[in-house]
């Protein structure tokens, strides 16, 4: 529908039409702008509420509006402070919603941050608030940062890149405590946007491992001159009430009076008591198979050969697709007992479910085009 600024620079199709034929007018408007000059209130704001599934699988409420604020957070969204968006001067890139990041808070450790964009205020990052993408992308440095704070938690070399980059390995229930920091004001966000738990058969039984929701190197689409250092989807915006307002600037024109800003009111509370934080932790593994063993000196190579045997089944040789190894323990006959736990040993579709979920996931932290 197109809900981000409206102008001949907004539109990637209008861009690569005048691109080929410099003769072309366009005087068609957005959905939004249109919404926008039909309200007699003269006002030009856009919020949302992404909300959050409940632990038992059910949709969370969430909201999304036109010039209203829902009352439940219209007391503190007139207390936030006011991020004003840059466009920079020397970009040739689309007008986005670009503010800047003050800082990191890892684990209770401030990190200022920079950007590489030359007229960036201060010299802070430039984060893009961006509804219509799912994770974040953080420079490498950050994403180290973030995924080395956490207790117990490493680094491991993906034997194929095209299933899987290399990602961190996390224990489930480890703490893990990241907060950004935007107009002087802590933005927490929810560990489950920062790990995500996957099943994966090891060794022919079906376990849980937790990896990293953050991609550990960014690749980026952009123009020759970037625009911005972050790119902040839901993974961080569903932890915060978000207001952007056009300030009456649809086309986000430098030279205008008035200019953009968006408003954040944080939404997510950081649990303190550890054993709180535990049970909290375990909901999310629910309905899952038992966490696996990473301190186990096998698991490494297990997990890489699942690795490459989902490469396999993609490349076509399903062999070795992360099935019980003849004569393990895993494939012995029944010997009649019965038991009251799921079946430890991984069918073929528990290998496909797997297969899926490590490439589709992959192809998230392989790259992100913008």
């Amino acid at each position: 529908m197109g809900l981000s600024f409206s102008g001949p620079g907004a539109s990637g199709i209008q861009h690569t039409l005048t691109a080929a034929d410099s003769s072309l007018e366009f005087s068609s408007q957005t959905v939004l702008s249109n919404v926008f000059a039909s309200d007699p209130s003269g006002r030009s704001f856009i919020a949302f509420d992404l909300g959050r599934d409940l632990p038992d699988g059910t949709p969370g409420d969430s909201t999304f509006s036109i010039n209203e604020v829902p009352n439940a957070y219209l007391e503190a969204v007139n207390a936030a402070p006011r991020l004003p968006a840059f466009r920079s001067a020397q970009s040739t890139d689309v007008p986005r919603w670009a503010v800047s990041v003050d800082a990191l808070v890892i684990a209770g450790n401030t990190m200022q941050t920079t950007s590489i964009i030359p007229d960036a205020p201060g010299g802070r990052a430039l984060g893009v608030l961006d509804t219509g993408t799912s994770l974040a992308i953080l420079p490498p440095d950050l994403v180290t940062a973030i995924y080395s704070s956490i207790p117990g938690a490493f680094l491991v070399k993906s034997p194929d890149q095209a299933i899987l980059p290399d990602f961190w390995v996390i224990p489930c229930t480890a703490r893990v405590s990241v907060s950004l920091v935007l107009g002087g004001q802590p933005i927490f966000i929810d560990p489950r946007d920062l790990v995500r738990p996957l099943p994966i058969p090891l060794k022919g039984v079906n376990t849980t491992i937790c990896i990293n929701l953050i991609p550990i190197q960014m690749k980026l689409m952009l123009p020759e001159v970037p625009s911005f250092d972050f790119l902040l989807g839901d993974v961080f915006l569903r932890n915060a009430f978000q207001l952007y307002d056009f300030n009456g600037n649809v086309e986000f024109d430098l030279t205008a009076p008035t200019q953009p800003y968006a408003l954040l009111v944080p939404l997510t509370k950081e649990i303190t008591d550890d054993g709180e934080y535990k049970a909290a932790r375990q909901a999310a593994l629910s309905g899952l198979p038992p966490e696996a063993d990473i301190t186990d000196p096998d698991f490494v190579p297990a997990l890489q050969d699942a690795i490459s045997s989902a490469g396999g089944m993609v490349n076509g040789n399903p062999s070795g697709a992360g099935g019980p190894e003849p004569g393990s323990s895993a494939s012995s006959p029944d010997d009649g007992k019965k038991s009251s736990v799921a079946p430890r040993t991984a069918p073929v579709g528990a290998r496909t479910f797997w297969l899926g979920s490590v490439v589709m996931f992959g192809l998230l932290l392989a790259e992100v085009v913008v």
